[in-house]
């Protein structure tokens, strides 16, 4: 499987007025809605996914990152065909880029470190009744809730989010948990089929080391966890983190 890792700058005003011409529009500009359905449109369903976007505080633009089986090249020969005016403001197509990433850059054993976004949240196996409420079996809620729900307390917010993303990445590798930190954690109202959906929405700093070459390159291409094909799940990778003495 060939994977590239993708970058473009975009302009934040830009998605914001789209999304209010396409009536995306509600409280506020869900960001990760309006790509999903941008991306989807000018480079294909599923062309660009995982992605992640990455703007600095108080700024308008920031930059695009994502995987795809595409190169560059043939991601911009699609949208030459298919971009409209109007979404031509948004991306800066002309400093689209991309390198490739192959089996050849990894080996068993090896360590990488890793940002990424992810969206805390499980499918309930059973139904629960906490506080006169009734939470059905298979309703999404946010991992530390249904933790608090079963009355388990004796973990933090933190710690049970580090457990939630140790399972996901163990189907590759083994989490190092001193060395994976939650840099930002808030509290996000997202849209998804037109309801307004609050969660969490969290960013770890890590390193995990791979056991299985193929399935990493799998997961690098799909992302973990929920919510993958709006912004969330995809791991950039980084050098191993490092203990820092005090």
């Amino acid at each position: 499987m060939s994977l590239h890792l993708i970058e473009v700058p975009v302009k934040i005003n830009e998605i914001h007025k789209w999304a209010v011409s396409r009536g995306l529009y509600k409280r506020e500009v869900d960001e990760s809605r309006a790509l999903h359905h941008l991306l989807n449109e000018i480079f294909g369903p599923r062309s660009l996914q995982p992605f992640r976007l990455k703007v600095p505080p108080k700024r308008n633009s920031g930059n695009l990152y994502a995987y795809s089986n595409n190169s560059a090249e043939t991601l911009l020969n699609t949208a030459q065909i298919a971009i409209k005016p109007n979404e031509s403001r948004i991306f800066m197509l002309d400093d689209l880029r991309s390198i490739p990433r192959s089996f050849e850059n990894w080996n068993s054993g090896q360590e990488i470190g890793f940002d990424v976004r992810v969206r805390p949240t499980i499918r309930l196996s059973s139904e629960i009744t906490a506080n006169g409420r009734v939470f059905p079996k298979g309703v999404e809620l946010d991992a530390f809730q249904a933790a608090l729900l079963r009355n388990d307390k004796s973990k933090s917010r933190e710690e049970v989010y580090l457990e939630w993303l140790k399972i996901r990445i163990s189907p590759f590798g083994i989490l190092n948990e001193r060395l994976t930190k939650m840099r930002k954690y808030q509290r996000l109202k997202v849209y998804r089929n037109d309801q307004r959906i609050d969660g969490p929405d969290v960013v770890f700093h890590g390193t995990a080391t791979i056991h299985d070459i193929g399935i990493f390159t799998n997961y690098l291409g799909r992302g973990i966890g929920r919510h993958c094909a709006y912004g969330y799940g995809m791991l950039l990778l980084y050098p191993p983190q490092k203990l820092h003495k005090n």
